[in-house]
């Protein structure tokens, strides 16, 4: 009985791995497209006369950081709300909202 646990185990720890392998090989695309598309985007503003390398890679460059920026906005708003509300309120023997305890 426990080998076939520990058979299983590995076997869970094994396509744990791969799944982690696919997600950074997709990462990776993902990446890669996304550089493409930029490169995409400066070179129509030079090819077009639009604008200048330096202006266009800093126009990219903003709107990069500028999208980073929002974000981390959202991230820092979502960091704002208590985890496990629910779980703390029962284990501090508070009642739920919306019951009438009293």
């Amino acid at each position: 009985m426990l080998q076939l646990a520990v058979l299983e185990g590995k076997e869970a720890a094994v396509g744990l791995a791969v799944t982690i392998g696919l997600g950074v090989a997709a990462f990776v695309l993902l990446i890669t497209g996304w550089l493409a598309l930029l490169a995409c985007a400066v070179t129509a503003l030079v090819e077009n006369d639009i604008l200048g390398m330096p202006g266009s890679l800093l126009l990219v460059a903003l709107l990069n950081v500028a999208g980073a920026a929002g974000l981390g906005f959202l991230v820092m708003q979502r960091g704002k709300e208590p985890l496990f509300c629910a779980t703390r309120r029962q284990l501090a023997g508070k009642p739920s909202p919306g019951t009438d305890d009293g």
